[in-house]
């Protein structure tokens, strides 16, 4: 049987077409891992607490990708610090591995990349560098609307992800 993976975050991972393959799908497709992928539209760092809260079994991957939302929204830095902190402790004490999706930042938004870093290393979970993410959005056909992932990003974003837990 495969091992259970579980994707909670925002349209990043959830997609914003009717019949878009998102990234989480692909990697089901292409890894080891039974992928189920929590992640809803418009997600917050409050969402993602309530969809780890339908994580099953202990003992999983579990890819966290949020934060975009947080920022646009304008929730506080200090806030989103404290959420997150919330939210990895739990996933941590059902010890789950993580693996956190750095934002990429927009100017004077450097808390929020802080926040991940530093918690990241105190809860001991993997982070995926932002460079890598930014590559995806960056890329040629890589997203619909600047920001949305297209096929061809969620493809990419799937790629990337397989390579890092492949080495895990």
């Amino acid at each position: 049987m495969n091992q259970p993976c579980w994707v909670i975050g925002d349209s990043i991972s959830a997609g914003v077409g009717l019949n878009q393959q998102c990234w989480p799908t692909v990697l089901n497709e292409t890894s080891p891992y039974h992928v189920v992928n929590l992640a809803k539209a418009g997600a917050t760092v409050n969402n993602a607490i309530d969809q780890a809260k339908q994580i099953t079994v202990s003992n999983s991957l579990v890819i966290v990708e949020f934060g975009g939302n947080d920022m646009l929204g304008g929730t506080d830095a200090s806030l989103f610090r404290s959420r997150l902190e919330t939210l990895l402790s739990a996933l941590r004490k059902d010890n789950h591995q993580v693996l956190i999706l750095e934002l990429p930042l927009f100017p004077f938004q450097n808390s929020y990349g802080g926040a991940q870093r530093s918690l990241a290393r105190k809860y001991q979970s993997a982070l995926l560098p932002k460079r890598y993410f930014t590559r995806v959005l960056g890329m040629h056909k890589g997203t619909i609307d600047g920001l949305h992932l297209s096929k061809e990003g969620h493809d990419e974003m799937a790629k990337i992800i397989a390579a890092v837990i492949k080495q895990k």
